[in-house]
């Protein structure tokens, strides 16, 4: 009895501490939306959107999709490394300025170093006098297909 209690423990165990290394490796990718970004597009237009890496993984391919405007994608990031920014610029079929950020939704799509892959929703909001734009966002996996 003792010892089928102890395989159970180390089993628990074991899984423990591979979602505590999965998690350790895992990035968290964002939009960025203020400092430069917003005043290189003196606060309104942009052909490109800005991301950071929050988490302590890499990102691997990282891209964004636009919802709104619809069907407007990045061309993808090889890596982003853990607090790291990087610049993804629009595909030139897109690259008219996006102005006026205010309600834009999109996703942001990425993958963990173990392939795993995540998705950050978001959606800008503009508030205020003060010319600045919000992001909320939410991050989910990506289920497998």
């Amino acid at each position: 009895m003792i010892a089928v209690v102890s395989v159970i423990y180390a089993r628990r165990q074991a899984g423990n501490t591979r979602e505590q290394l999965e998690l350790m490796q895992r990035p968290i990718v964002v939009p960025v939306t203020s400092g430069k970004w917003w005043e290189e597009g003196g606060g309104r237009e942009h052909t490109a959107m800005w991301v950071k890496n929050g988490g302590r993984g890499a990102a691997l391919n990282v891209r964004t999709t636009l919802a709104t405007p619809p069907d407007v994608e990045t061309y993808p990031q090889g890596a982003v490394g853990p607090g790291d920014t990087a610049t993804l610029s629009f595909k030139h079929e897109h690259r008219e300025a996006i102005v006026g950020w205010d309600g834009v939704k999109g996703v942001i799509s990425y993958e963990s170093l173990r392939g795993d892959r995540w998705a950050t929703s978001f959606t800008f909001t503009h508030q205020g006098e003060q010319q600045r734009v919000w992001a909320s966002v939410k991050i989910a996996p990506v289920p497998p297909d």
